[in-house]
C-alpha cells in the first residue's frame, strides 16, 4: 500500500541519516524544548519566554523543514552543524506555514458548529477526538503538501494542494489511521512503564522522562515533515517512495 510505503520511508530516512537530520534540527529543538521550561520556571518573564517559544517555533520549525525537504526531495546536504538553508525559501516556507494555520483555523470554525451539536447530543469525546484525528487530519496533511513545493521553489500552491488531497483522500487517511493508531499505542506503553512526563519527578525518573518526552518529541516533529516530503515526491517529482532515492546515508 502506498501510504505505509511513504510511512515507511520517511521513518527510514531519518535512522539512516540521523547525523544529517541532527545537524538541520539540534539547534532550533533545543530552543524549543528549553523555552517553555524557562516560561514555567519564571513568573514575571513568562511572557516573554511563550512569545519567544512560538517565535522559535516559526522560524526554527521552518529553517528544519526547509532543510529536510530540500535534503530528501534534491540531495542538498548540509555541511556545517549550524545549517540555514537558503534565505528567500525559509522566508517563503514561513508565510506558507501561516497561510495553512489560517486556513486550518477557517476549517476549525465551521467544524465548531457540529462539534458543539455532537456534544450536546452526548456523543463520546472519544468518537470526536478519531474523527478529528482520522479525517480532518488527512484533510490537513493534503494542504500541507503545497510546503515541500515553497521549500524547492515549484509552482505547487493551495490550490493544487487542495485537487492533490481530494484525489489521493485514501492515502492520507490509510496514513493518518496508522500515525493514530501507532501515536495510541505509543502513549500507552509510555503510560504502563511509567515514563509520561511527571512535573514533580526527580532524580533519575526526571532524566528518563525528559529524554522520552525529547526524542519522542524531536522524532514526532521531524517525521511529521518527512512523510509529507515523501508523499510530495512520489506525488510530484516521479520518484517512488523509496529509501535509495536521493537521500544519502550519513
Amino acid at each position: 500500500m502506498k501510504g505505509l510505503n511513504i510511512l515507511y520511508v520517511a521513518a527510514w530516512r531519518i535512522f539512516t541519516n540521523l547525523g544529517v537530520a541532527l545537524k538541520v534540527s539540534w539547534f532550533w529543538g533545543t530552543l524549543i524544548f528549553a523555552l517553555p521550561i524557562a516560561a514555567t520556571k519564571s513568573d514575571t518573564l513568562a511572557w516573554l519566554f511563550w512569545s519567544l517559544f512560538l517565535l522559535v517555533f516559526l522560524v526554527g520549525g521552518s529553517i528544519v523543514a526547509v532543510a529536510w525537504h530540500r535534503f530528501c526531495l534534491l540531495g542538498e546536504v548540509p555541511q556545517s552543524w549550524f545549517y540555514l538553508p537558503p534565505r528567500d525559501r525559509t522566508i517563503a516556507y514561513i508565510i506558507g506555514s501561516l497561510k495553512l494555520l489560517f486556513v486550518i483555523a477557517i476549517l476549525f470554525v465551521f467544524l465548531l458548529i457540529p462539534i458543539m451539536i455532537a456534544t450536546f447530543m452526548g456523543l463520546p469525546p472519544e468518537i470526536l477526538n478519531i474523527f478529528l484525528s482520522l479525517f480532518v487530519g488527512a484533510f490537513i496533511a493534503g494542504l500541507g503538501l503545497f510546503l515541500p513545493a515553497v521549500a524547492l521553489g515549484q509552482q505547487f500552491g493551495l490550490t493544487e494542494a487542495w485537487n492533490a488531497s481530494k484525489t489521493h483522500y485514501i492515502t492520507l487517511l490509510i496514513i493518518s489511521v496508522v500515525i493514530t493508531v501507532t501515536s495510541y499505542i505509543y502513549d500507552n506503553l509510555i503510560s504502563m512503564v511509567g515514563l509520561e512526563l511527571i512535573t514533580d519527578a526527580t532524580g533519575v525518573r526526571l532524566l528518563l522522562t525528559s529524554g522520552v518526552v525529547v526524542a519522542s518529541g524531536w522524532f514526532s516533529f521531524l517525521f511529521g515533515i518527512a512523510y509529507i516530503t515523501e508523499f510530495y515526491g512520489s506525488l510530484l517529482m516521479d520518484v517512488e517512495s523509496n529509501p535509495d532515492d536521493f537521500a544519502v546515508p550519513s
